[in-house]
């Protein structure tokens, strides 16, 4: 949520939180520190912050409340040129950042796309793809759990449905991670032109029309 007043107290945990390797390696205490200090906080980077449950639960259901991307995603004011930029563009189509009724209907496809059937269709696929993740360890004895199964799951589960080459997954992962880093607060202008490359290139390879005949 953007919106316009004086910083409030708690503004050094969450310099801590975004802007130091400490704070991202460990958010939790600097979270609960926060919600201590100030549980409905206007940082000073230009944006609420709310760390409770009940405040974040309150705020998601408010029909008063909106969101508002270009705001959210511009530090220093409304900038609609932000939306010439391809990955910002793209992600302001997102569901997350979509208002009733376009989030309504669009929650509405998705529920339809991932049914109780159809994921117990993928299930089969799921356990595969587990135990070969997991058998790609055996040799060392040891895993990272995040790194070697729960990040590479999905996007294994995902490249599948949409009919993209499995072969090519570290190259879908660090468009992921291109596109990602530009959630954070602030981004650095190289990190967005990245973004847009990335965001670029995916688009164009999921608009082959040969792209499930090579998967």
């Amino acid at each position: 949520m953007t919106g316009s007043r004086s910083p409030g107290p708690g503004d050094e945990h969450v310099f801590a939180l975004f802007m130091t390797p400490e704070g991202r390696a460990d958010p939790f205490p600097l979270y609960h520190a926060l919600r201590e200090a100030d549980p409905v906080h206007w940082t000073a980077l230009g944006f609420w912050m709310l760390t409770g449950w009940e405040g974040c639960a309150r705020a998601l259901r408010s029909p008063a409340l909106a969101r508002d991307f270009v705001g959210m995603r511009s530090l220093t004011g409304n900038d609609p040129s932000l939306l010439s930029r391809p990955c910002y563009a793209s992600q302001a189509q997102w569901i997350v950042y979509r208002n009733p009724p376009d989030s309504t209907r669009l929650r509405g496809l998705v529920k339809q796309a991932f049914s109780h059937a159809f994921v117990q269709e993928l299930r089969p696929q799921m356990e595969s793809i587990v135990a070969d993740l997991i058998d790609a360890r055996t040799g060392e004895r040891q895993m990272e759990v995040i790194e070697d199964l729960a990040y590479p799951l999905p996007l294994l589960v995902i490249t599948r449905m949409l009919g993209a080459e499995t072969a090519n997954r570290d190259l879908f992962r660090q468009w992921a991670m291109d596109i990602a880093a530009t959630l954070e607060p602030i981004v650095a202008p190289e990190v967005s032109a990245r973004a847009d490359e990335s965001m670029l290139a995916a688009e164009a390879y999921f608009a082959r029309p040969d792209r499930r005949e090579a998967a």
